[in-house]
């Protein structure tokens, strides 16, 4: 803004083309937008639909629920983590074959 002779000169701005505003706002957007995925670092709960899982062979005398007690997180009910490795193993039942590996999910 320029003071001319104690008075303050507004100038407005005037958009001449409404179609070349718009677009310029769209890519302005779509800039931010870039950007602001360039920089964003997932957390750990943000990326946890890639779940490891330990392979276990079965030998002579396994069960599910004994290899269970010794995979399965603290806090959860053993048998929804059973359920967990039967769905994932395609086990119709909780019994296992000696020579089978079973997938036993880690949390």
């Amino acid at each position: 803004m320029q003071r001319i002779h104690g008075t303050i000169n507004t100038r407005k701005i005037r958009i001449r083309s409404k179609v070349r505003f718009i677009i310029f706002l769209t890519f302005l957007l779509l800039s931010a937008f870039a950007l602001y995925l360039s920089l964003y670092k997932p957390t750990k709960a943000q990326s946890s639909n890639q779940i490891e899982y330990h392979q276990v062979y079965i030998e002579e005398g396994d069960t599910l629920w004994q290899l269970a007690r010794e995979y399965v997180p603290e806090r959860m009910d053993i048998r929804k983590f059973i359920e967990i490795v039967k769905k994932q193993n395609s086990l119709p039942s909780g019994d296992v074959r000696p020579g089978q590996i079973i997938q036993f999910p880690k949390y």
